[in-house]
Parts: structure tokens; sequence; C-alpha cells
């Protein structure tokens, strides 16, 4: 599947009632005499409000989308173009 233009997703942005939630997920591996080898964490950052969560199992970063996805739904959250977004 292709990749969509910058320009079209700045209109699908635009359009009424459009509501965008935005997320980083960053993996980390430690290697170290203290971490059991194999050992992964994470964090997961909502773009848009700046909240992050730690986590270690996928399910729980999953749990959090969703929560910050329904919460973006029912507040109209600035998208990232607009002032005072993070």
């Amino acid at each position: 599947m292709p990749a969509l233009s910058p320009s079209l997703l700045r209109q699908i942005a635009a359009m009424p009632g459009t509501t965008i939630a935005s997320f980083i997920l960053r993996f980390i591996r430690e290697m170290s005499p203290d971490v059991p080898s194999g050992t992964w964490r994470g964090i997961v950052r909502h773009i848009q409000s700046g909240e992050q969560y730690g986590f270690t199992r996928l399910e729980d970063a999953m749990e959090f989308i969703a929560r910050r996805v329904a919460a973006s739904s029912e507040t109209r959250e600035p998208r990232e173009e607009e002032p005072g977004c993070v």
C-alpha cells in the first residue's frame, strides 16, 4: 500500500469532525547484568497531550492508546499543525 502524501494527510486532517491521535512507540532492550537477557520495555507517547506511559507488555501499551483515542474522540484536541499543540 503506497504512503499517503503530506498534502493529502493535511486535507484529511482539515475535514470537519476529524480527530487525530498520534503516538510514538519506543522499544528499549537493555543489556546489563541486572536485566535478564532479551528483556524489552517500552514507552508510548501521545503526541497531542505529551502524556507518556512505560510498559513491559505490548497489551498495556495498546490499552493506553485505546484510552487516549477514546478521550480524544470525546474532547477534540488540537491537531498537530494548530497553535498550542505539543
